[in-house]
């Protein structure tokens, strides 16, 4: 089944709920304060796009099944645009793919995924927006899934986004990757499983800096990365769990060889054989950089570097803090 619909029109709202195989659905809306809600119930290879090129526009798609796309475009230079897609239900479907491309500023956009094998990607190009996603739940019984990944960019300031891998449970593998470009944002994210990797980057080397991050891997194996530009930035990372890695580095800027200033790293590991390295204007010079790391377990390894001045540092290693 085949469906295109054009409507250049300023307020539209569409509807469907098909329940068959190998659907297809392409849907275009022109103007503003137009909405689409759709639903697939079928077992694989369903598709969906929707491109709504106005402002204060709505998305709200669910798909049910295995190997189904989504991909929803917003505002050529609109605003206020909202996306909702949800895919998979609870009984370990997998291999799904969202993408969610918005242009302009306090845009909302947020993916839900059940399952294993899925993709979810949003692009959001400018200030003030939000995205949040979410992977992993299967069979209903608090298992977790595996080899899920979240690609985020977010290219303007005052961005924030909240990501979730197996929240509460336990998976495998899974990734997550977020570029944020400029100052001012924040991403808060949670790993739960063993080989998990997360790479994290906000700000860019000619910014002001000012951004935020709280991250969280538990169980083992996981590696985690965050790259922060510039100055005022804010890093609060765990692992818990055993053979982790921990890398967070602050400060570059203008890519003349001058660091950061302000900025705040605190790493904490529990568990055994773990490592962590934090660099703070790393061959460059900046000031008023602190550093915490706590490291509960055995085994453990840490480096610090710290250039400039005024700098502080607090290192605890021991035995793990009662619970």
């Amino acid at each position: 089944m085949n469906i295109k619909i054009s409507m250049p029109v300023s307020v539209a709202a569409l509807a469907f709920s098909l329940a068959a195989n190998a659907q297809t659905i392409d849907i275009v809306q022109e103007g503003s304060t137009n909405d689409v809600q759709i639903t697939q119930i079928g077992t694989d290879a369903n598709s969906i796009e929707v491109d709504q090129l106005g402002t204060n526009s709505g998305a709200d798609i669910f798909q049910a099944g295995s190997s189904q796309t989504i991909a929803v475009v917003q505002g050529e230079t609109g605003d206020l645009n909202t996306a909702f897609v949800a895919q998979g239900d609870i009984v370990a479907d997998t291999g799904n793919t969202a993408n969610v491309t918005q242009t302009g500023s306090s845009n909302l956009g947020a993916i839900g995924q059940n399952g294993s094998d899925n993709s979810a990607t949003i692009v959001q190009s400018s200030d003030g927006n939000l995205a949040f996603l979410d992977q992993g739940f299967v069979n209903g019984d608090g298992a977790g899934a595996d080899s899920n990944t979240i690609a985020l960019t977010q290219g303007g300031s005052g961005n924030s986004a909240d990501l979730s891998q197996n929240f509460a449970t336990i998976g495998g593998a899974n990734l997550i990757s977020v570029d944020q470009i400029s100052d001012d944002n924040a991403v808060s994210f949670d790993q739960e499983g063993t080989l998990q990797n997360a790479f994290v980057v906000q700000g860019d080397i000619g910014g002001d800096g000012g951004n935020s991050l709280v991250g969280s891997q538990s169980n083992d194996s996981n590696l985690l990365a965050v790259g922060q530009n510039s100055s005022g930035n804010s890093a609060t990372t765990q692992q818990d769990g055993s053979g982790n890695q921990m890398f967070i580095d602050q400060g570059f800027v203008d890519g003349v060889g001058v660091g950061g200033n302000g900025n705040s790293a605190t790493g904490t590991q529990i568990g055994n054989f773990n490592s962590m390295t934090i660099n703070q204007n790393l061959l460059t010079e900046g000031g008023s950089n602190s550093a915490t790391v706590n490291q509960f377990g055995d085994g453990y390894d840490i480096t610090v570097d710290q250039e400039g001045s005024g700098h502080s540092m607090t290192i605890t290693q021991g035995t793990p803090p009662a619970s």
